[in-house]
């Protein structure tokens, strides 16, 4: 596999798992419930990124302020690791033995397929 490029994250969950097609049905509906679950706390998160960055444009940032940010942000990426765990957890619970022997071998792998990636130095 080329794990530069190793593909999208769902290609590369059913390809590893050798899902049949009745297994590749319910990781769609888990990978559909998935995204429908992250989607607010990442809008979220997005918003209060730009709450938080946008308090360097007073001369006196309020710190209280950022540091209430930092909380709500803290409390998103804890809900949605929480999630994520939970959906890696389902997707674990639709295979049988030998596929569950494949997940535990690259769990590493297909969580870090979500994370984002490492700057370039």
């Amino acid at each position: 596999p080329n794990r530069k490029n190793p593909g999208r994250p769902d290609e590369v969950i059913i390809n590893r798992l050798k899902l049949n097609k009745d297994q590749v049905l319910q990781f769609e509906n888990l990978k559909n419930e998935h995204r429908k679950q992250t989607e607010d706390l990442q809008f979220a998160s997005k918003k209060l990124h730009d709450e938080y960055f946008g308090l360097l444009k007073s001369e006196t940032p309020d710190t209280l302020k950022a540091s209430q940010i930092l909380n709500e942000l803290g409390k998103n990426q804890q809900q949605l690791d929480k999630i994520t765990f939970e959906h890696f957890q389902k997707i674990k619970n639709i295979c049988d033995k030998d596929q569950k022997q494949l997940f535990n071998t690259f769990i590493d792998e297909i969580a870090g397929s979500f994370k984002p990636p490492v700057p370039k130095k």
